[in-house]
């Protein structure tokens, strides 16, 4: 078996289908509050809290009263 034939990668049956044939993509929306809901304040500020600490820094982090 030549070696060119080994390296392939699988590919999924309904790739080799003509472009007519293949299954319609599904697209779904994904809502215009998508972005707020799975943006997480609390970890961006550990992960911004973690960052900073690696370059050296002590860190404390408080919520404003007006930021909340």
């Amino acid at each position: 078996m030549p070696l060119s034939r080994l390296r392939r990668a699988p590919v999924h049956p309904h790739h080799r289908l003509a472009p007519a044939q293949r299954p319609a993509a599904r697209y779904r929306d994904l809502g215009p509050d998508w972005h707020a809901r799975h943006t997480d304040r609390s970890r961006k500020a550990r992960n911004a809290q973690r960052q900073l600490e690696a370059l050296g820094y002590d860190v404390i982090i408080t919520l404003r009263e007006d930021a909340a």
